[in-house]
């Protein structure tokens, strides 16, 4: 009968795009051949990267994690010899902090249940939440 655009159209096959379906890593961005980021790319692979972090099961998996992205920052630093990149200099002042915080608030308030686990891995998500907002900001501001 009518051999148009919408009749045929269900038989294509789907064609997608893997870039679409990926996220932004500094892993990614390591693997690149020697092209440096653009400040917008570097900061979304960042973010990207401390998301995956807020789904940590302990405080083990997401130090394990937060190492791999401060190793992955220092390879980028020096490949590109760029002294402007992003470092997690301010996260971990404020992660100390927050420890503090914590500590006090267990020790003043025991909860029943609560163990160290769960208030360590409280506050280093309670600091990779903050410094997810800072470095989204950026983003914003270019």
């Amino acid at each position: 009968m009518f051999d148009g655009l919408y009749s045929n159209f269900s038989n294509k096959p789907q064609r997608h795009s893997q870039w679409l379906n990926q996220k932004l890593t500094l892993a990614a961005l390591l693997n690149e051949e020697n092209e440096k980021p653009n400040d917008s790319s570097l900061y979304q692979g960042l973010v990207n990267d401390l998301k995956v972090i807020l789904g940590a099961k302990t405080a083990f998996d997401a130090i394990e994690l937060i190492q791999e992205v401060e190793s992955n920052l220092n390879k980028l630093h020096n490949r590109f010899e760029d002294d402007t990149y992003p470092r997690l200099d301010d996260f971990h002042k404020d992660l100390s902090q927050i420890f503090l915080q914590k500590y006090w608030e267990m020790k003043s308030n025991p909860a029943k249940g609560s163990s160290q686990e769960q208030w360590l891995l409280q506050a280093i998500l309670i600091a990779i939440e903050e410094e997810i907002y800072i470095w989204q900001e950026k983003i914003k501001e270019e």
